[in-house]
């Protein structure tokens, strides 16, 4: 969920790396193990639906933050999150034809993607702002 940019504003691209690693790698994890809404899945609520087995799968996507200090607060100044692509598998015994299992996919993958954007912007960044704060932002 980042991108490295290719450097801090001021600090070297080497201070930003080791910043967003730090962030990243050693703080986001332990915080976000720590969130039942994210650990170990992202949570979802019902649907309207029966109940039919399904496994909805992010493929992938690309996560942006900009963090920026001002004294002793660090903070996310931008998140940006792009459009997330998902892999639905359901039951087969369910017998869709070919326009019915693609409105079925479309239906479940957009409550999937509102879901999952909510959680991504209000739970996760909420842990991200955490996670920048406790970290040493790239000085001068």
């Amino acid at each position: 969920m980042a991108s490295k940019s290719n450097a801090a504003y001021g600090a070297s691209i080497k201070d930003s790396n080791d910043f967003l690693d730090h962030v990243l790698l050693q703080k986001m994890p332990a915080l976000v193990r720590r969130t039942a809404k994210l650990y170990p899945n992202a949570t979802i609520g019902e649907f309207k639906f029966t109940r039919i087995p399904i496994t909805v799968n992010v493929v992938d996507t690309v996560g942006r933050f900009e963090a920026m200090s001002s004294g002793r607060l660090t903070k996310v100044r931008t998140f940006h999150i792009d459009k997330i692509r998902f892999n639905t598998q359901y039951d087969k015994q369910l017998n869709l034809n070919a326009a019915r299992r693609s409105k079925f996919i479309e239906e479940v993958e957009k409550k999937v993607n509102h879901e999952l954007y909510t959680l991504l912007y209000n739970d996760y960044l909420q842990l991200l702002n955490e996670a920048v704060a406790a970290a040493h932002f790239p000085r001068l």
